[in-house]
C-alpha cells in the first residue's frame, strides 16, 4: 500500500507510519504553526510565508506557539515533493549542496552577516567583540544610533553567543555578557 499524505483517503486507508522530511530554517517575521512557507532564494535559511500552492512547506505544526523573527524552526516539507530518501534528502527547490544545518561554520558566518547587517557592523568587527570579550575581557565601543548595545535582545545575544562558540571553538562565559558598549 502506497501512503500518500496531502490527499484525501478512500475507504481502504489503514494505518501506517510515514517519514516526513524536515527543513531547518529562521524565521523572517512571525510564522504560526502550519503556515505554508518558502525559503529566501538569497538565503535558504531564511523561510518567509508564502500561498499554499507555491510553498516549499510548512511551519512545524506542533509548535505550541508562533515563531518570532530569527528564531530557528523545522519547515515540514511538502508530502511527495522530495526526490530522494534516506534521511539525507534532496529536493528540486534546493540548491545543490545548500542543506547548511544551523550549526555549521557556514550557517554561523551567514548568520553574523545579517546581524552586523541588521545594526549597521560588520562582521570582522562582531568576531573580533566577541573574541575579545572572551579572551581579555574588552569590550567593542559602538558609534551610532541604532546601537546593537540597545536593541538586540536576549534571544539575539544567545544565537549571537552561540555563533561565536561555533566559528571559533572558544566557548563564552555567559550567553548574557555583553561584548559591546555604547559611546553616548
Amino acid at each position: 500500500m502506497n501512503v500518500e499524505v496531502g490527499q484525501l483517503l478512500d475507504r481502504t486507508a489503514k494505518k501506517d507510519a510515514i517519514h516526513i522530511a524536515i527543513y531547518p530554517a529562521v524565521a523572517e517575521k512571525i510564522l504560526h504553526p502550519g503556515t505554508p512557507v518558502t525559503l529566501r532564494d538569497d538565503n535558504q535559511d531564511i523561510a518567509v510565508q508564502c500561498p499554499a500552492g507555491v510553498s516549499f512547506g510548512i511551519v512545524d505544526p506542533f509548535l505550541q506557539k508562533p515563531v518570532k523573527p530569527s528564531e530557528r524552526f523545522y519547515v515540514f516539507v511538502n508530502p511527495n515533493t522530495i526526490t530522494s530518501l534516506r534521511h539525507d534528502w534532496t529536493h528540486p527547490a534546493l540548491k545543490p549542496d545548500q542543506d547548511v544545518g544551523h550549526d555549521t561554520k557556514e550557517w554561523a558566518k551567514r548568520w553574523m552577516i545579517d546581524l552586523g547587517q541588521k545594526y549597521g557592523m560588520n562582521y570582522d568587527e562582531l568576531m573580533w567583540a566577541g573574541e575579545k570579550w572572551i579572551d581579555e575581557g574588552k569590550v567593542l565601543t559602538v558609534h551610532g544610533t541604532l546601537d546593537i548595545t540597545n536593541a538586540w535582545d536576549e534571544e539575539e545575544r544567545a544565537k549571537y553567543w552561540e555563533c561565536i562558540e561555533i566559528i571559533t571553538g572558544k566557548k563564552p562565559p555567559s550567553i548574557e555578557d555583553e561584548p559591546f558598549d555604547c559611546s553616548c
